[in-house]
């Protein structure tokens, strides 16, 4: 995502939708990535926030306000000052070298929008993701938002879109500072629980901005996996490769950034015409298994008694062997039926559709099961029956799904479990006045979206 460089007096800023934010925190994630913040350490912050009447929930995207009389600046004791205001574009940054990590920035901010490192001893807040609208982008989070929540660009123009689409922009300003920052209000819902005003959010008692040092705690000591709080010049890719992400069945197009061998980043992918570089936070936090050092890369053979956790690694041809053997043996005392196949939906078709059920039949057994009859069964019978073919195939396009008048979930909280896809229904429910109704015992997220809730 390219903006334009501003003129004099044009202020650079983010316009958060809260009708279309879900929550999903890939914007923390992919601000993470983006600057290498360890354990704890934010520069945004997606906050869940109940109501005081059931049911509510919403979801409020806390970043820095870039305020024209900000005092995080003024609060600042540095001299010369750590914070410090671009006249052009009038994003507010800190300088990480020069701050004393005194604090007085993290108080002085009413938005509670500056986050701190406690190991080096800094502040840490966004800046618009100046690295990368040097190389000509927008900030990570807005790149990577799957509901199109979170929109990047000059503050008069998002405000100006706003309006001819017919949101209003909320009143964020209590304290006369001028935040830059534009947020689109909640819309109102059929159902008692109505979305509410950010006036109303700042009055109720939502979560703390800071986390809980007991919470945090529980974390452990851990060092925090690579590439979190490593230098940027070590976490600057040379190459990047295409991929994709089957952690869920958004089966989402994603790039693999490499410096040398090592993996680096993972983010969507841009260049995708119809996802357009949009991913969820598992993708990108996947990262972290790649360099763990608790991540198995060989087989594991048990040495103790059972339950001792004590492994030595062995070979992949002594585990095969070692397999095959044990197999054959219970073949030859109890014949081929006494074996038993079970393997879970996410294991991919190639797995269960192919060849997991080559090897029942060669094997000689016909109790093979998956999952698929707590998971994907029912969806796949109601595809058959509505549309002779079971699957969806490549149905989440603008004049297929993107043109329905009406959306009903059946007990499917699609907004956690495929926050791509949901992101986009509920992106195109929106600009075309769909309706939406969800029928499920629990207020789910995608609950919160709909205009109606059974």
């Amino acid at each position: 995502m390219a903006i334009d460089q501003p003129n004099a007096g044009e202020r650079l800023s983010l316009m958060i939708d809260m009708a279309r934010c879900t929550g999903c925190k890939s914007c923390e994630v992919a601000c993470k990535q983006e600057h290498g913040l360890g354990s704890g350490v934010y520069r945004n912050r997606v906050l869940w926030l109940s109501g005081d009447q059931a049911p509510t929930l919403d979801f409020l995207t806390v970043t820095c306000q870039h305020c024209e009389r900000p005092a995080c600046l003024r609060a600042c004791p540095v001299n010369p000052k750590a914070l410090s205001k671009d006249p052009v574009t009038g994003v507010v940054s800190v300088d990480e070298d020069r701050c004393t990590g005194c604090g007085e920035c993290v108080v002085a901010c009413p938005y509670g929008a500056i986050g701190y490192d406690p190991i080096d001893h800094h502040a840490v807040k966004c800046d618009l993701c100046a690295d990368r609208r040097a190389d000509g982008l927008g900030p990570a989070c807005a790149s990577v938002c799957p509901g199109k929540a979170i929109q990047f660009g000059i503050r008069d123009i998002l405000v100006s879109q706003a309006e001819e689409s017919g949101r209003a922009s909320g009143e964020h300003d209590p304290f006369l500072l001028g935040p830059g920052t534009v947020y689109l209000e909640p819309l109102k819902k059929d159902t008692d629980g109505s979305a509410l005003t950010l006036a109303a959010l700042a009055r109720r008692d939502g979560p703390a901005l800071m986390d809980d040092p007991k919470a945090r705690a529980q974390m452990g000591t851990d060092p925090t996996e690579f590439p979190y709080r490593y230098p940027r010049e070590e976490r600057t890719p040379d190459r990047v490769e295409p991929g994709g992400c089957a952690l869920c069945f958004n089966c989402c197009t994603t790039k693999f950034h490499f410096r040398g061998d090592r993996l680096v980043r993972i983010t969507g992918n841009e260049e995708d015409p119809l996802l357009q570089g949009r991913v969820c936070p598992k993708s990108q936090l996947s990262a972290q298994l790649h360099t763990s050092d608790k991540r198995l890369t060989q087989p594991m053979k048990r040495i103790g008694k059972r339950g001792a956790n004590e492994f030595e690694p062995i070979s992949w041809d002594q585990a095969l062997d070692e397999i095959a053997a044990k197999l054959i043996k219970l073949r030859d005392k109890y014949g081929s039926e006494t074996l038993a196949l079970f393997s879970g939906t996410r294991t991919g078709i190639m797995v269960n559709r192919g060849y997991l059920r080559l090897f029942a039949q060669m094997w000689g057994t016909p109790n093979i099961e998956s999952t698929e009859a707590f998971c994907s069964a029912g969806k796949n019978m109601a595809y058959t029956m509505i549309q002779g073919a079971g699957g969806s195939g490549n149905t989440y396009t603008e004049g297929d799904m993107g043109s329905a008048a009406m959306y009903v979930f059946i007990g499917d909280n699609q907004a956690e479990t495929r926050p791509v896809y949901f992101g986009m229904i509920n992106d195109w429910r929106l600009r075309n006045g769909a309706r939406m109704v969800v029928v499920d015992p629990r207020f789910t997220v995608t609950a919160s979206k709909a205009d109606e809730w059974l």
